[in-house]
């Protein structure tokens, strides 16, 4: 590879590293507790179902979570940032 490559991609670690730190201690430092509609809608569902939930995918830990929809967009942006010239590209 060459040097503007491997800048390029050193950079962009750097980036992302510190996007997800700040990120990370942005959360960690909120006090308020912050409910989503994920509880609201489970409950319904078992009210309603009288079944229990199942999981089938892990899912990430409460704390993490503005940690891992950071890393998600980051990660699609990459794809979508790779794949910009096949996208939007003229053909004739």
């Amino acid at each position: 590879m060459d040097k503007f490559t491997i800048y390029s991609l050193v950079l962009m670690v750097i980036i992302t590293g510190i996007i997800v730190a700040a990120t990370y201690v942005g959360q960690a430092l909120n006090k308020v507790e912050m409910e989503g509609t994920d509880a609201i809608v489970e409950e319904t569902a078992v009210s309603t179902a009288n079944k229990e939930p199942v999981q089938i995918v892990p899912c990430i830990p409460e704390d993490l979570e503005p940690v891992g929809f950071t890393l998600a967009g980051i990660v699609g942006g990459f794809i979508f940032g790779f794949l910009w010239y096949d996208a939007f590209e003229r053909r004739d």
